[in-house]
């Protein structure tokens, strides 16, 4: 299993110094062609280089903390790392104030009969999430969207067990495991009866939602196969609409068509994390009696989200930075 000091130890303290992070950004600037990237890149160093300080002791103090404060640790230390990522493609960020606030907001909850997986958050215009949905995964026109807590928890692939034990649908999955060799993917072509599909109309479908380039292979039988570049580096791609499970460490796929499918898993532990950290701090009596009785399924998938978090949040934003350099030119 990946764990968190693993991530932390061996990748992210590689920035840890106005040297390495000055030569990083350098290097990425160059290659996305920005006028005066050298300077630039000696002006962003010291941002980037604390903004990477800050992920790193708050989700180190997140994985100490008692659960109840966990939510708040892993979000603003998650929000340093996004804006670590935006530097590498934004050398002048924040250009204003309107993408310093939070970009999304929660409802009121209801007291009586509160359902966590059936809350919603909302996408503002401008703020943080909008900025960086636009600007790392060409993510855009998100304003009003409304996301349901649970159809963001089904995305991410180290929540599959839980939510089929809490649901009961006869443990019909929710993904299916993608074989990955150098640049082919192989989806089992059972896929086709959860979609409904034929194979070319899910084909269709696929491409759609991808956010890479493919290259569709017809010569398996029994697979849905397709090749896109890869790079030498050392994290998986964010190939959006497949997900990777840091613990099983491989590719996957889902069963049924989703909604938010094309949003990276930066952008859903971002909405999650924002949306539990406001309950944390503004819906005290709520979450210490969740904490203190432990009777609903509320509890367990909290926990578990949780624990996915500190250990996959660093990922990301590892993945993200690293990637980022691999990319060609």
């Amino acid at each position: 299993m990946l764990t968190q000091k693993m991530f932390f130890n061996q990748d992210l303290h590689l920035f840890l110094s106005e040297q390495s992070a000055q030569k990083y950004l350098q290097q990425i600037y160059e290659k996305q062609k920005f006028s005066d990237s050298e300077r630039m890149s000696y002006l962003n160093c010291v941002p980037f280089l604390s903004y990477i300080e800050q992920t790193k002791l708050f989700i180190e103090q997140a994985d100490q903390a008692p659960i109840s404060l966990k939510p708040i640790l892993l979000f603003y230390g998650f929000v340093h790392g996004i804006k670590a990522c935006l530097l590498t493609v934004d050398p002048y960020y924040p250009e204003s104030t309107s993408v310093l606030a939070h970009g999304v907001s929660t409802r009121k909850r209801k007291k009586q009969h509160y359902n966590y997986l059936m809350d919603e958050i909302k996408v503002q215009k401008h703020g943080l999430f909008p900025h960086f949905a636009y600007k790392l995964f060409n993510v855009n026109h998100l304003c009003g969207e409304k996301v349901n807590i649970k159809s963001l928890l089904i995305e991410i692939p180290e929540m599959e067990n839980i939510l089929l034990f809490i649901d009961d649908n006869d443990y019909e999955p929710i993904f299916i495991k993608v074989e990955k060799d150098g640049t082919k993917f192989r989806i089992p072509d059972n896929i086709l009866d959860y979609y409904k599909m034929t194979k070319d109309r899910y084909m269709n479908y696929f491409e759609t939602k991808c956010t890479f380039p493919i290259h569709w292979k017809k010569e398996d039988d029994d697979y849905i196969s397709f090749t896109s570049s890869n790079y030498s580096g050392k994290y998986p791609h964010d190939f959006t609409p497949l997900r990777f499970d840091i613990f099983e460490k491989t590719y996957k796929i889902q069963t049924t068509i989703q909604r938010f499918s094309v949003f990276s898993e930066m952008m859903i532990f971002y909405l999650l994390l924002y949306h539990l950290s406001m309950i944390a701090r503004y819906e005290v009596e709520w979450w210490s009696e969740l904490l203190k009785s432990t009777t609903s399924y509320d509890y367990p998938i909290i926990l578990h989200f949780l624990h996915i978090a500190t250990q996959k949040c660093p990922f990301l934003i590892n993945q993200f930075l690293y990637n980022k350099k691999q990319e060609p030119v």
